[in-house]
């Protein structure tokens, strides 16, 4: 994985962010955004900060984040 894929995301105040299973739900004073994540790879939400994850190191899942 890339280092900018292991850095945290900090939430700006004004976004609100929720995570349901493997779909996140982003809104904010720009619009709205959902997507879902794929396989393998979880996200996180404490305090604002979110930390994205993948399960394992091998091709498959690093091609996921790419």
């Amino acid at each position: 994985m890339s280092r900018i894929g292991r850095t945290p995301i900090v939430v700006p105040p004004k976004v609100k962010v929720e995570v349901k299973g493997q779909r996140v739900f982003v809104e904010g004073p720009k619009g709205k955004l959902d997507f879902e994540l794929p396989r393998r790879t979880t996200v996180a939400l404490t305090d604002g900060i979110l930390v994205v994850s993948r399960q394992g190191e091998d091709a498959k899942t690093s091609h996921c984040m790419g």
